[in-house]
């Protein structure tokens, strides 16, 4: 049956776009190139901006967004899986900066994406799709969320800011910028700190940011921009009411260690309080783009290297009791677009590729009696690479008709080592040796969309669409390196050959705007994701990586805007999801609930926005989660429990959290700008995003943004 729905819309947008492309072109005068952004037939978009002081990362931004699922721990504490789009993490969407991938290798205690690393301050909007409907982006099943740079103003500009908050958290950042017709020059600086609100989650990060534009070619951009980050980040430390080591200056909660690789603690030692790593991380942006007449050409390359300097001290003696140092991320790649528009037509053919890798471990310290021996890890660097070619078109086929189509072929290579057990006796592995593994493999993704205007401000579509995530970097060594039930005697679970999650999207939609008054948004999603990739931690050694046979995501979301007048503004949205795994043979919790865990079932956000006189501003944001439920016993994650294991699900409670803010005009010649006073969770009311991390409670905050 998938065979079908591939042919009945694999080939409409090659003959598409071939037609479109054979067309003339003509020369015409310079025309100066600028970003533009444009309501897209393809893929549900929505646009957040961040002129909202007092957030300090974007998950604190997306936190009111539908379809949306935001787990923090602290005041920027490194987390994998903060956002989920439809139920998806940062492993399973694309995060891109202005259109390039920022998803790093995830492996040694990385992050796919670290978004307590990434500076808000080059950043104006976040463009959020739900989906893999386009063709443009691959190896993605969430969809993508894109930080849109600020766009450049004419002549000299200084923007200062600067705010405080509760939990002694500080942040503070300057950009300079200088735009004539031949250049854009724009740098960047920032600091960030605060002692968070769990044991040991001080954070102390600073920025700085590079861009240069040269505009003077013909209708041609050539982009230059350079980031780096170094951080301070500290590692929360377990703190119970039944701990000897307990704090009572601190919530209660279950500590976490950020880094890696894992660590076999004996004998009750542990991280403890001054436990910290400091990151360094650079970014390099290399763009190309040439607008002439209809045709439009754009080409990038880009890196990223991240650097780590670990340091734990023990939990019952506060001794320091290693040192390491490990390169968890370095990635690049590069990507090719050509797009030509004609009277009916938007046709565009692109190619990329992604290589992503890491450096070893080195243990330059180590005591004996507190864990189990450590061994140096191995370079591997483009152990995984990915490339991906596209046509599509969007066709607008009459007034009130417009299609879009697209084809992807994606393709796959994985190539490193792993140590692999040959052998287990009493569920132990034993026989270590080091294996080359190998992975392989394409896929063939068409999409289509539909979309019917039955008059000029109301629309409908249907879409459909094929995707594939490949198994990341981790995945593929922890195959391999992991548990294999297969040659454990006790057991008599056999795995199928890893492979990549193979899934079919279907959304339909509607979009109605009465006047200037109320714009309605409504989705309604189902995808089937077959051979979705399992981790199960707890099973020797370390954890357990397999596919089971399928996942089902469906939901709905409602979006509501409306203008009460020149002063009064409101917004409301709704989101309901369901989630359901089948053939989960290796997960403890999976016979008392078969969803996937911390995954809300609804979710309501509602703002409202009131302009006073002298341009004074207002805002309430309310936002209600719905109770969650989690796997918990020896060896318990968001991922599930080992067969064997005594395991309970444990409830989070629902929550209601409002926040506050008012924005007043400051003139001050020649600055002017805006003072900020905000109050979050109100209410101080007691909530977990994620179990075992209470959230912070009532915090205010002042911020002062000024522009010279």
């Amino acid at each position: 049956m998938k065979v079908l729905h591939y042919l009945f819309i694999s080939f409409l947008p090659i003959f598409s776009v071939l037609s479109v492309f054979a067309d003339d072109i003509h020369m015409i005068d310079e025309i100066t190139v600028r970003a533009t952004r444009e309501n897209s037939k393809e893929i549900s978009t929505q646009i957040i901006s961040l002129d909202k002081p007092g957030n300090v990362s974007v998950p604190d931004v997306l936190k009111n967004t539908s379809g949306l699922d935001v787990q923090r721990r602290s005041i920027l504490t490194p987390k994998n899986s903060q956002v989920k789009i439809r139920g998806l993490d940062e492993r399973r969407s694309e995060i891109l900066l202005d259109g390039r991938t920022l998803n790093g290798t995830g492996v040694m205690g990385g992050y796919f994406v670290d978004w307590s690393s990434l500076s808000l301050l080059e950043f104006e909007d976040i463009e959020v799709s739900k989906g893999a409907f386009s063709a443009k982006q691959g190896n993605t099943l969430g969809g993508t969320i894109n930080m849109i740079p600020a766009k450049p103003k004419t002549g000299s500009h200084i923007n200062l800011y600067s705010g405080y908050k509760r939990y002694q958290t500080y942040n503070a950042g300057t950009t300079v910028s200088y735009l004539n017709d031949t250049y854009h020059l724009c740098f960047m600086t920032g600091h960030n700190q605060t002692d968070g609100h769990l044991r040991n989650s001080q954070v102390d990060r600073n920025d700085f940011s590079l861009k240069l534009s040269l505009l003077s070619l013909e209708n041609q951009e050539i982009k230059i921009n350079a980031r780096y980050s170094d951080g301070e980040f500290n590692m929360p430390v377990e703190n119970t009411i039944m701990n000897d080591t307990y704090d009572p200056k601190f919530p209660e909660s279950i500590g976490t260690y950020l880094t890696g690789p894992g660590i076999n603690f004996i004998n009750g030692h542990g991280h403890g309080d001054d436990s910290h790593f400091i990151k360094k991380r650079y970014e390099m942006d290399l763009s190309y783009q040439y607008l002439i007449h209809t045709l439009a050409v754009k080409a990038n390359v880009f890196f990223n290297t991240e650097d780590r300097q670990e340091t734990l001290f023990d939990c019952l003696d506060n001794q320091k009791i290693l040192e390491r140092e490990a390169t968890p991320d370095r990635s690049w790649g590069w990507r090719f677009d050509l797009n030509k528009t004609s009277d009916r037509h938007t046709a565009g053919l692109g190619f990329s590729g992604n290589y992503q890798g890491y450096g070893g471990t080195d243990n330059t310290f180590t005591v004996n009696n507190y864990y189990k021996p450590l061994k140096d890890g191995l370079d591997e660097w483009d152990s995984t690479k990915r490339y991906g070619i596209y046509v599509d078109d969007q066709w607008k086929l009459s007034e009130t008709l417009d299609i879009y189509a697209g084809l992807r072929y994606e393709i796959y290579k994985g190539d490193r080592t792993a140590d692999t057990a040959q052998a287990y006796t009493n569920g132990k592995p034993l026989n270590f040796i080091q294996k080359d593994v190998e992975f392989d493999e394409t896929s063939i993704l068409p999409k289509l969309s539909i979309t019917y205007h039955p008059l000029p401000d109301m629309s409908f579509h249907g879409r459909m669409a094929r995707a594939t995530r490949f198994p990341d970097d981790p995945a593929f060594y922890w195959y391999y390196g992991g548990y294999q039930p297969e040659m454990d005697p006790r057991s008599t679970v056999i795995r199928n050959a890893l492979t990549y999650e193979d899934a079919m999207q279907y959304e339909l939609g509607f979009s109605y705007k009465i006047r200037d008054v109320l714009s309605i948004q409504t989705n309604a999603y189902y995808y089937h994701v077959d051979d979705y990739i399992r981790w199960i931690f707890g099973y020797s050694p370390s954890r357990l990586v397999y596919n089971i046979d399928h996942v089902d995501f469906h939901g709905i979301e409602v979006d509501l805007k409306g203008y009460v007048s020149d002063t009064v503004s409101c917004f409301s949205s709704f989101t309901y999801q369901k989630t359901k795994k089948y053939g989960d043979v290796l997960d403890a919790s999976n016979h008392l609930d078969s969803s996937l865990s911390e995954l809300p079932e609804k979710k309501v956000n509602a703002g409202f926005s009131y302009l006073f006189k002298e341009n004074i501003k207002a805002e309430l944001n309310l936002r209600w989660v719905d109770k969650t439920v989690v796997p918990y016993g020896t060896n318990a994650s968001p991922d599930g429990i080992p067969m064997g294991s005594t395991v309970t699900l444990q409830e989070l409670d629902d929550f209601v959290t409002l926040d506050v803010s008012f924005k007043f005009p400051v003139q001050l010649n020649p600055l002017k700008g805006t003072f900020t006073l905000a109050v979050e969770n109100l209410f101080d009311e007691t909530y977990q995003e994620e179990y075992g991390f209470p959230s912070p409670g009532q915090t205010i905050g002042f911020y002062l943004e000024m522009v010279y």
